[in-house]
Order: structure tokens, then sequence, then C-alpha cells
């Protein structure tokens, strides 16, 4: 082999992380905002025999009729719908990953979640409401609040999603 293919081969091997993406992936402030390492595991689908859920919601916590069905104080509109394997796999990738969040910004909305997401096992739930109107997220582990963070760079990938899971809700396919 010739000193300049070694020299490729070596570069090449040095570059080749880099070209996977520029995911920070899972970190412990990722685990912080989403309840806990067992929480964060949930999401990730490492907890046997998880079961995951979505609802339309909407509305501000507490408004409207008291005898309806409500999610953290938020309204069902809709569901529940089964949340398949390969979607599942898409939310985790997105809010397992530290490049999701905007850490250092917060803003002034006024959280009004449309969709709320629930992994479920035999040690407890993980509730994740879905804002897009502010594209932020709140976190619930054990029907505690654990976490609340902006989600703006992910938007897209998300109310993809989304989509796919409320496909006959006109307002979800608006986003």
């Amino acid at each position: 082999m010739t000193a300049c293919r070694v020299l490729a081969l070596l570069v090449l091997a040095a570059t080749l992380p880099l070209l996977g993406g520029c995911s920070s992936g899972r970190t412990a402030r990722v685990d912080t905002l989403l309840g806990g390492q067992t929480s964060a595991d949930r999401i990730a689908g490492l907890a046997p025999g998880t079961t995951r859920q979505a609802w339309r919601i909407h509305g501000f916590p507490g408004d409207g009729p008291t005898d309806v069905e409500r999610i953290h104080g938020y309204e069902v509109v809709s569901g529940p719908v089964a949340v398949p394997d390969a979607l599942a796999t898409r939310l985790a990738a997105v809010l397992l990953d530290d490049d999701t969040y905007e850490w250092e910004m917060s803003k002034a909305c006024e959280f009004m979640p449309g969709v709320a997401v629930r992994w479920t096992d035999a040690t407890g739930t993980t509730d994740v409401l879905f804002c897009f109107s502010c594209e932020e997220l709140g976190i619930w582990c054990d029907g505690a609040r654990a976490g609340h963070e902006d989600f703006d760079s992910r938007r897209a990938e998300l109310a993809a999603v989304m989509k796919l899971l409320f496909p006959d809700d006109a307002k979800i396919q608006e986003l």
C-alpha cells in the first residue's frame, strides 16, 4: 500500500464519525429533562413491555367542561391512538438528542399543547406534551412535572410524526 493511500485511509477513518451527522445524542441533561434515566429509557424503548399512546389535546389547563377526560389539565379531543414502533423510534431519536433542545433560550409563550404522547411500562409513565404554536414540550414522569424545553430546530420532524398519528385531524395536518 502506498504512503498516499495509507494517509487517505487515516484521514477517512478520522472523519467518518463526523459524517454521521452533528447530533450530540443522549446526554445526562436530556435524561434529567425527561424525568431521569428510567423515564428516558422508557422513551428509548429500552424498558420491556412499554406501551405508547397518543392523544389530541387542547386549551388551557382546567378550561372548559369539567366532565371530560384530561391529561395534566388539558382537555382530550381524541384518542388514544397506538404509537407504532416505527413512529416511536422516530420520536425517541428526536427526544433523546441533546441537539433537539434550545437550552439557552426561553420564550414568553403560553404553553398550549396539541398532542400528548404517553409511554407506560411496569415501573411507571412518561408523558410528553407538544405545543406547536411555540415549539415547546412539557414532560411529566409518573404524574409529576419533570421538564419543559424548546424544540424549534426539530419542529418539522415532530410535526411529521404527529401528522401520521392523526391523519384525519385537520389542525394537525396544518402543522
